[in-house]
């Protein structure tokens, strides 16, 4: 049998932010944890929080930040790109009724078998600037205070949207052992007669080749399908990736056989170029929602200061007062450069948008439960003292279906909203400037000016995603479409109150930031859970978005059967109702 070797190379485009992480780093996580000694460490303070003072005043993170290679260039390892894309193969070869995967599923290897597949790091040097990559930094809320919770400030190295990436995979097929061993004779030789028997054996035995083949046709299905996704977070959102059909070829397929001199030379010269097309992959069962909003008092989601800006307002040399230096929206390129100047569109995370989603689900939920409870025994749970991930994992089941824990994903991913004007544009923003109040003298306290800015922009839809399956994870005996379905009623409930305009987006929502207009809403899904398998509320003059929603709510939980009339809530923590 002759070695034959293949080259695929695809050009890819990031379509979310994007996080692999290397080694990980150990986090001090105490409240007073002053500066690291580490000199990547990054200090922030909220310039709009006037009663943090002296050392508490400082927060400091400890970045997780990409692999690095031998170089020091930041990499998507090779090892995390082939498990997203044998994940997303194995996705495909599921959905096809009647297709043997098991030819397939061996060239990724296994304890026995070396892999047949080299799946080489992308090289993040194009992206990254003096060898640092943009960071984009997050807060955990505390779910009984309603503020950021003590030790869950978090900055994450990012690849932005819209980057160019390069995905490079070889394998190899065939064996030059199985050759000599087949056809030589006892003195090593390979008769002429023997020849044509021996090529007609080995082309009879080598399926490898084709084998390959089909699996990098699968492979390119899986991208231009959008099933496959790298790295972490990805239920807000991060890790997609599509193929780049800008550049003249997306796509190229490079084979040689190295069974002859003739084969060497065409090796080294590059390979022989071999046409592939992308496998047709049906696209995955999901519930897709999209909501058109817009915000008449304007969203803030800030982009976290590199440094301690100057809040003091107080007489320069020559009379002239030190400006404050205003907090600005978020934008999709963070600067690399502590003085660097963001760039791209205007952004509201997903994990924002899913962060304000999962406080109001964890509030209906626990509502509900309280009200169930005896009145002789009723208590209301104490989460003053506890930890933030905690109170995460003592959400009710639904709640974690949905939005997931530190232990596992949740089913529902939002994705990054953006603004609907490019930086190029200039959007409008608004400047406003405020000073604390001294509690004490009720005069102007000294040393606490600053200012936010406020884009004036309109924003793309909220985009939201259910896999249904994952709905399942977890549930008792297996589940069935009765958790789906009270899954969607919960989802469904915190909906309608954002079409109401009662759950603000962003921060400041306490002083009249963030409210939410919502004038459309598109729900599509499998006709099992959405009847008719889209839904589409506007607003009109005789029933409210949040009126015909909740419409479609009730149909659904007439058809939950359980033996209790509540319907839905009755599944909140799997069986029955319970505090």
């Amino acid at each position: 049998m002759s070695v034959t070797r293949y080259e695929l190379t695809v050009h890819l485009k990031t379509d979310s932010p994007i996080h692999s992480g290397g080694p990980e780093e150990a986090v001090d996580r105490s409240r007073n944890n002053g500066r690291s000694v580490d000199s990547e460490v990054t200090s922030v303070t909220n310039p709009g929080d006037a009663s943090q003072q002296g050392d508490d005043s400082k927060r400091s993170w400890t970045p997780r930040r990409f692999a690095r290679d031998g170089a020091g260039n930041p990499v998507l390892t090779g090892r995390s790109i082939k498990g997203a894309l044998r994940a997303a193969v194995k996705h495909v070869a599921k959905a096809e009724d009647g297709d043997d995967v098991s030819a397939l599923d061996a060239l990724w290897g296994s304890l026995d078998r070396a892999s047949a597949l080299t799946v080489h790091p992308i090289t993040l040097s194009s992206v990254a600037t003096a060898d640092k990559l943009p960071l984009r930094a997050g807060i955990a809320v505390d779910r009984y205070w309603g503020t950021a919770a003590d030790t869950a400030l978090f900055a994450h190295e990012i690849v932005p949207q819209d980057e160019k990436l390069t995905l490079r995979i070889t394998a190899r097929t065939g064996s030059v052992l199985a050759t000599a061993s087949d056809s030589a004779n006892q003195d090593g030789e390979h008769p002429e007669e023997d020849r044509a028997e021996r090529d007609a054996k080995h082309a009879e035995k080598d399926t490898g080749a084709a084998t390959v083949e089909r699996l990098f046709s699968v492979v390119l299905g899986a991208l231009e399908a959008g099933l496959v996704s790298f790295g972490k977070r990805k239920g807000t959102g991060w890790g997609r990736v599509r193929i780049n059909h800008d550049v003249a070829e997306p796509w190229s397929l490079k084979r040689t056989r190295l069974d002859s001199p003739a084969g060497l030379a065409t090796w080294l010269d590059g390979g022989e170029q071999t046409r592939i097309q992308a496998f047709a992959v049906t696209p995955p069962e999901r519930i897709r929602i999209a909501i058109a909003w817009n915000s008449p008092t304007g969203i803030l989601v800030a982009e976290t200061k590199k440094d301690e800006p100057p809040r003091r307002n107080v007489d320069e040399p020559g009379g002239e007062l030190k400006k404050t230096d205003p907090t600005l929206p978020l934008r999709t390129h963070p600067s690399t450069e502590l003085k660097g100047k963001s760039t791209g569109p205007l952004v509201i995370p997903g994990s924002s948008v899913r962060g304000a989603l999962r406080g109001r689900a964890s509030r209906i939920a626990r509502t509900i439960l309280y009200a169930d409870v005896d009145a002789s025994s009723k208590q209301d749970p104490d989460w003053s003292r506890l930890d933030v991930h905690k109170q995460l994992a003592d959400d009710a089941l639904l709640v974690r279906l949905l939005f997931g824990t530190t232990a596992h994903r949740g089913a529902l991913t939002v994705l990054e909203t953006l603004a609907t004007v490019a930086q190029k544009d200039e959007p409008k923003a608004r400047e406003v400037t405020h000073n604390a109040g001294d509690r004490w003298t009720g005069g102007v306290a000294g040393g606490a000016l600053y200012s936010e800015e406020f884009p004036l922009v309109s924003w793309n839809d909220i985009r939201l995603e259910v896999d249904p399956q994952m709905l399942l994870t977890g549930v008792p005996d297996g589940g069935d479409i009765d958790y789906q379905r009270a899954a969607l009623c919960l989802l469904g409930l915190v909906l309608a109150e954002l079409s109401t305009g009662t759950l603000p987006l962003g921060s400041r929502s306490t002083r009249g930031m963030g409210q939410v207009e919502v004038t459309r809403m598109r729900i599509e899904g499998p006709d099992g859970l959405i009847a008719g398998g889209k839904w589409e509320f506007t607003a009109d003059g005789n029933l409210s978005i949040a009126e015909q929603l909740l419409d479609r709510l009730r149909h659904i939980n007439d058809q939950i059967k359980v033996d209790i009339p509540e319907g839905w809530s009755a599944l909140l923590n799997g069986t029955g109702r319970q505090s």
